[in-house]
C-alpha cells in the first residue's frame, strides 16, 4: 500500500510539472527579451505591468501602455524617492489642466500667528470707600457698566462722627488763622472732605449733614455695593472703577519663542470687529512657564484702544519672529508634502518635469518660502501637480520594475 501511495504522488507531481513547463518557458523567454517588449501598466496601481493589453486585476481598469521613450537614461540621485524627470506634450499639458508659476524673489517678515485675551489693566483699577462709619442716603450712580468721569458725584453719605468732627472744629475758631486754618483743612480732608466742601463749611458756619463720594477717576462702574439706606464701614468698597483707557492683551506663547521677545517690540492685533488692526507694545514676559502647555504667558499693552474692543475679545496677534529679509516664494500648492520630504516639478526645457527637492520656510498668505532648491526665475508647476506627480511615479515604478522583475503575462482579458 505504501508503495502505490507513493506512485500517486509522483504522478500528480510530473503531471503539475508538464500543466506549468510551457508557462516556465515562455516566462524565461520574456524575462530574456523584456527590454525591447512592449509594457502595459494600471494608472492606479502602478505596480500592476504585463506585456500585453488587459485589465487591473485589482481595479479592473485598462492597462495603458508605457513609453519607453519619455524616461530619461540616467535619473539624478538627488530626485525625491519614487519619482523621475517626465516628458509631457503641450496637448497632454493643457489637457491635464497644468499651471504654472514663476519663483519670485520678495522681501518678507516672518511672523508668528497666535491668539490673545483681552483684560483691564490693573493699575486703571480703584475703589470708592467712605472714612468713617456712615449711612448711605441716596444713590447718584445706581447701574453698573455706567461710564463715569473724575469727581462725579456717585453718592450721598450721612456720618455722625463727620458732623461732630465739623462741629469741634467750628467750635474752636481757629479756623480763622492761616496756619491753624490749613491744619484743619488737612484734618478734614482725611475725611474725605472736598475744598469747596471745606469752603461752605467755614462760610455757613455750620456743620454740613450730607457729604458726597465723588468718583476718584474716568472709568467704567464696574462694582456697585451702595444702596439707599445702607449702612457703610471704611473696609468695605461702595463702588469699584475700572479705567478701559489702557488694555492688557496677555498671549501664550511657545517656550521656544520666547527669548526672541524683548520689551518695546511692537505687534499688529486684530479682531473681525475692528476695522483696522490695534498696535500693541510688549510690556513683560511673566516669570512663569505652562509645564503642560510648555508656553510662557506675554502680556501687551493696547494704548487707546477702540471703544468696540473690551475686556474679554480675543485678538489674534502676528508676533515678528525674524528681522525682515528677501525670500524665493512660490505658491502653496506648487510644493509636494509627502510626510518625510518636500518638492516641486520644475520646468524645464523640451516639456520636461522635473522633481525637484526644496526646504520650504515660513508660509506667508497663500506664498510658501523655499529656502534652498529653487532660485528666482524658476518655474515652477502651481496647479496639477499632484496629476504630474502621479504619472511621474507610475513611469519610476515601470521603469524599476522592468529593470529588475519580468512583467506579468498581461491583464485579466
Amino acid at each position: 500500500m505504501a508503495i502505490v501511495r507513493w506512485l500517486m504522488v509522483l504522478a500528480v507531481a510530473l503531471l503539475a510539472v508538464w500543466a506549468w513547463w510551457p508557462r516556465l518557458v515562455h516566462s524565461k523567454e520574456v524575462a530574456h527579451a523584456h527590454g525591447a517588449a512592449q509594457l502595459y501598466v494600471c494608472p492606479m496601481h502602478p505596480q500592476i505591468v504585463a506585456d500585453q493589453p488587459g485589465k487591473c486585476p485589482i481595479c479592473q481598469m485598462d492597462l495603458v501602455r508605457f513609453e519607453r521613450k519619455n524616461q530619461p537614461e540616467e535619473v539624478d540621485p538627488d530626485t525625491p524617492k519614487g519619482t523621475q524627470p517626465l516628458q509631457l506634450t503641450l496637448d497632454r499639458v493643457q489637457a491635464i489642466g497644468v499651471r504654472t508659476a514663476v519663483a519670485l524673489s520678495q522681501p518678507v517678515s516672518p511672523t508668528l500667528a497666535v491668539t490673545g485675551l483681552v483684560q483691564a489693566s490693573e493699575t486703571g483699577r480703584s475703589e470708592v470707600h467712605v472714612r468713617a462709619p456712615s449711612f448711605v442716603e441716596k444713590v447718584l450712580v445706581e447701574e453698573t457698566g455706567v461710564f463715569v468721569h473724575k469727581g462725579e458725584a456717585l453718592a450721598l453719605i450721612y456720618s455722625p462722627e463727620i458732623i461732630a468732627m465739623q462741629g469741634e472744629v467750628l467750635a474752636a475758631g481757629q479756623w480763622s488763622d492761616k496756619t491753624a486754618r490749613a491744619a484743619v483743612k488737612q484734618r478734614l480732608a482725611l475725611y474725605g472732605l472736598t475744598d469747596g466742601e471745606m469752603d461752605a463749611l467755614f462760610r455757613e458756619g455750620r456743620p454740613r449733614r450730607l457729604l458726597t463720594l465723588r468718583a476718584p477717576q474716568d472709568g467704567v462702574v464696574a462694582t456697585r455695593a451702595a444702596v439707599p439706606g445702607g449702612y457703610a464701614m471704611p473696609d468695605v468698597a461702595l463702588y469699584t472703577l475700572q479705567d478701559l483707557s489702557t488694555l492688557w492683551l496677555e498671549v501664550a506663547i511657545p517656550q521656544a519663542q520666547l527669548p526672541q521677545l524683548r520689551p518695546g517690540l511692537v505687534a499688529m492685533a486684530q479682531w473681525e470687529g475692528l476695522a483696522q488692526a490695534v498696535p500693541a507694545v510688549l510690556d513683560r514676559v511673566l516669570p512663569q512657564i505652562d509645564a503642560e502647555r510648555r508656553t510662557g504667558r506675554v502680556r501687551f499693552l493696547l494704548q487707546s484702544p477702540p471703544k468696540t474692543l473690551l475686556p474679554g475679545a480675543w485678538l489674534q496677534v502676528a508676533l515678528p519672529t525674524e528681522p525682515a529679509h528677501d525670500a524665493i516664494l512660490v505658491p502653496r500648492d506648487a510644493v509636494i508634502d509627502t510626510g518625510h520630504e518636500q518638492y516641486v516639478f520644475r520646468v524645464a526645457d523640451g516639456g520636461w518635469y522635473l522633481p525637484t527637492k526644496v526646504e520650504v520656510g515660513a508660509l506667508y498668505g497663500e506664498q510658501l518660502e523655499i529656502r534652498t532648491g529653487l532660485s528666482a526665475g524658476d518655474k515652477v508647476v502651481a496647479t496639477g501637480g499632484f496629476l504630474i506627480d502621479a504619472e511621474s511615479r507610475v513611469q519610476a515604478s515601470v521603469r524599476a520594475l522592468s529593470e529588475s522583475t519580468t512583467p506579468a503575462r498581461g491583464g485579466q482579458p
